[in-house]
């Protein structure tokens, strides 16, 4: 199996009044797979936005992605995520942090970091504390998962 990728990626940071940011971001990418499965040339197109407020430890980010093209011309594509998150001191990573995190669709797997290769709807929710280690000088934080997909369950 071969994958070839590039991705242009763009986004533009907006300061809020109340010392949030929203972020709107675009990504347009070219492909090529060769393998098993589907093969050939496409094009994918990818929108998002991230909307972060410290002052609350509250971060949200959506994203969706389709297949514009592709050479074998019955192929149809869609990806879509989200997560939210709640960090109340970001700049530090230290104390609790929660994360709840959801993706489905077939191009989600091109960023699947887990090499799972599913491309069905999952649910990922993680919980960690961060605490000083070394002197204050770095963050050690342990942490518990969930991940719930159609097929199977995985605990971390």
């Amino acid at each position: 199996m071969t994958r070839l990728r590039f991705r242009l990626e763009g986004s533009w940071r907006v300061t809020l009044d109340e010392g949030g940011h929203l972020t709107p971001k675009v990504k347009v990418g070219a492909h090529h797979d060769g393998g098993d499965a589907e093969t050939g040339f496409g094009v994918d197109l990818g929108v998002g936005i991230a909307l972060v407020d410290p002052s609350l430890g509250l971060s949200l980010n959506l994203s969706g992605r389709t297949l514009i093209a592709h050479q074998d011309g019955d192929l149809k594509d869609q990806s879509f995520a989200m997560s939210l998150a709640f960090d109340p001191s970001p700049a530090t990573r230290r104390g609790p942090s929660l994360t709840l995190y959801h993706a489905g669709g077939g191009l989600d797997t091109l960023e699947d970091r887990t090499g799972s290769g599913e491309a069905t709807p999952r649910w990922v929710m993680e919980a960690a504390w961060g605490f000083p280690a070394f002197g204050g000088r770095f963050t050690g934080s342990p942490h518990v998962g969930f991940e719930h997909a159609t097929a199977a369950r995985d605990y971390t």
